[in-house]
């Protein structure tokens, strides 16, 4: 089974849109902490975790429930991926991709100058091809180091 890459344009949209996700703000409603188990054709009950009600100012709502370990994880899970964690891993991952994309250029210049210098080494006695390989590798490090 071959995994698609995620829609990063969509997750961005989606992210925008949606409120904080602020669970500090919300009405945490009291009950008598029992819910009926989705899984189980309404044969039983199992423990309220969480319920959480208008949050970020507006009539949002989410549960959390199930046995053991679960339910905690899933609502720190949700707490940590909220749409800025997502926007702000959506920037870096751009930037990222910015960078490479340069530096893949840097190489591609590195590899034709390195081509070059082998190609032309006798002709020229090495003088001028060690001139375009020290502007390439200088042209890399600028970039690498950002200077």
């Amino acid at each position: 089974m071959t995994t698609q890459p995620p829609d990063l344009k969509k997750l961005r949209e989606l992210a925008e849109k949606a409120t904080p996700q602020n669970f500090d703000s919300a009405q945490i409603i009291d009950t008598d902490g029992w819910v009926e188990c989705p899984c189980c054709s309404g044969e039983g009950s199992i423990e309220l975790s969480a319920d959480y009600c208008n949050y970020d100012g507006e009539p949002l709502g989410v549960q959390f429930y199930g046995i053991g370990d679960a339910p905690a994880n899933a609502e720190a899970f949700y707490r940590a991926f909220n749409p800025q964690t997502i926007l702000a891993l959506l920037d870096a991952y751009e930037a990222s991709a910015r960078d490479a994309d340069v530096l893949r250029g840097h190489v591609n210049v590195l590899v034709n100058a390195g081509t070059y210098l082998v190609n032309r080494v006798v002709e020229t006695k090495g003088v001028k091809c060690m001139d375009d390989m020290t502007h390439a590798i200088d042209g890399a490090r600028h970039a690498t180091q950002g200077d």
